[in-house]
């Protein structure tokens, strides 16, 4: 899912600009509402510019990235209302080109939630498992 659709695509890059070498971090508060469904991310990502590479793109910046977040959920589904709640980590590999223009990323995150179907008074754990790759086309 990608929450809160592209306006929250990442890096969020410090004010000043970045330089190999910088480190920063970054809290976040994401919310999506899709159909009967609403969701908030709330994570602290701390980003290292870990070195300039050459690639058959150009010259980019490599960003490291490791995150540990809060999720929740709620809304209904099949006409039952239930609400989600949890926590995870994440770590990706974010690039940027050397005029700041976004060029993809590689990322994996990992969340322990737990959902509940008050309806019912039942309570699911769950383990959720994310791989992403966002590739820029040309």
């Amino acid at each position: 899912m990608l929450i809160g659709g592209f306006r929250n695509f990442y890096p969020r890059i410090p004010p000043a600009g970045v330089a190999e070498g910088d480190s920063w971090t970054d809290t976040l508060t994401l919310s999506d509402t899709a159909s009967s469904r609403r969701s908030v991310r709330k994570s602290i990502r701390r980003v290292r510019a870990a070195a300039w590479e050459d690639t058959p793109a150009g010259r980019v910046l490599r960003l490291e990235v490791n995150e540990q977040f809060e999720q929740t959920e709620s809304g209904s589904g099949g006409g039952q209302p239930f609400e989600a709640k949890g926590s995870g980590i994440g770590a990706s590999v974010e690039r940027i080109g050397a005029a700041g223009k976004y060029l993809g990323a590689i990322g994996r995150d990992s969340a322990n939630l737990v959902i509940t179907l008050p309806a019912q008074g039942i309570t699911i754990p769950r383990r959720q498992y994310t791989s992403t790759i966002v590739t820029v086309l040309p």
